[in-house]
């Protein structure tokens, strides 16, 4: 039995890929400003009139001149991209041991595949193989029984239909991750017809006449939820639900973030920032709260707690997909 540090190599790897990446692009910087400072003494060549240039002296010009333009449109455009996703990795590894060691003050041991699972949010059973409800219909899977998962959090049970992995897990990018790529291009875009058929089928297992609401968008991003309320409340099928044309909950700052902030900071900031309308009543309704992804629950909690403040009888909170956390330490 051996102590394991979650992700250490892995950060260690990164933390040495960063280095790399930033001397490269310092290198880059450098000869992009000296191919500048050249140009500009060609360019004077080329247009004082009195001085005869040689077809090797212009050749030399639109040589350099490429190189100045793919340095300045492609190489380092794709190197910050890189620079960018290898700093997330990085902060994701640092917010989750932050997040850790709130629960956890030793290392856990390990020598079975089952002590590998409490590192996931899943049980260890049989079902950790089994596709949940949104999976199966990303897969075109005939006739999707709706399987669900639940974990609760301060007492608020909260329902998840679906798994997301994180970008260094493998299955991001392979067909189990096909819901994580869905939930990733909404961010840009708008949930595809297979998402929101899904969706429409969740919805169906709760009681008619309940309001149905999301966490709302945060400022400056996409509006998919916003988009998503809309579709729904288009679709005949959810002609026995009821859809408001606003969010009931609503971020205060307009810069809120909880990137990088372990569970007891996330929770604090949630509670200042994240508040219900109080020009909105919901005496004796029945509400359902959704959310994309699931990770500590506290947003689901915090939204659960509001809707309770401004009267809700009966509140529901459900997310697309559950985040797994993902070790390859073994």
């Amino acid at each position: 039995m051996m102590p394991i540090d979650k992700n250490s190599n892995h950060e260690e790897a990164l933390k040495i890929r960063l280095k790399d990446l930033k001397q490269k692009k310092q290198d880059l910087d450098s000869r992009h400003k000296h191919l500048k400072r050249e140009l500009v003494q060609l360019l004077k060549v080329l247009k004082d009139k009195k001085i005869r240039v040689s077809k090797s002296h212009k050749a030399e010009c639109l040589s350099k001149a490429a190189e100045f333009k793919e340095i300045e449109e492609k190489i380092l455009p794709t190197l910050l991209e890189e620079i960018k996703s290898t700093r997330e990795s990085l902060e994701s590894i640092s917010s989750f041991r932050k997040a850790n060691t709130q629960t956890k003050n030793h290392y856990e041991t390990a020598d079975k595949a089952e002590d590998f699972l409490s590192w996931m949010n899943v049980s260890c059973s049989s079902e950790l193989e089994s596709e949940l409800y949104l999976e199966q219909v990303l897969v075109n899977k005939s006739n999707p029984k709706i399987t669900d998962r639940s974990k609760k959090v301060e007492d608020v049970n909260i329902k998840y239909f679906g798994r997301y992995y994180s970008k260094r897990d493998p299955r991001h990018r392979g067909d189990e991750g096909l819901l994580t790529q869905a939930i990733l291009r909404a961010k840009e875009q708008q949930y595809d017809d297979k998402i929101v058929g899904g969706i429409i089928e969740i919805i169906k297992t709760y009681p008619q006449n309940t309001w149905v609401t999301c966490v709302p968008d945060k400022h400056g991003r996409s509006k998919r939820m916003q988009e998503l309320l809309s579709c729904l409340n288009l679709r005949k099928e959810m002609s026995g639900y009821l859809f408001a044309r606003d969010f009931f909950l609503e971020y205060t700052d307009s810069s809120f973030s909880t990137k990088g902030l372990n569970a007891k900071e996330r929770k604090e900031k949630l509670e200042k920032n994240l508040q219900g309308k109080p020009q909105i009543n919901l005496t004796g309704c029945n509400v359902l709260l959704l959310d994309d992804i699931v990770t500590t629950g506290a947003t689901l909690v915090r939204g659960y707690k509001c809707l309770q403040k401004m009267g809700a009888e009966n509140i529901y909170c459900a997310a697309l997909a559950n985040t797994v956390y993902y070790s390859n330490d073994k």
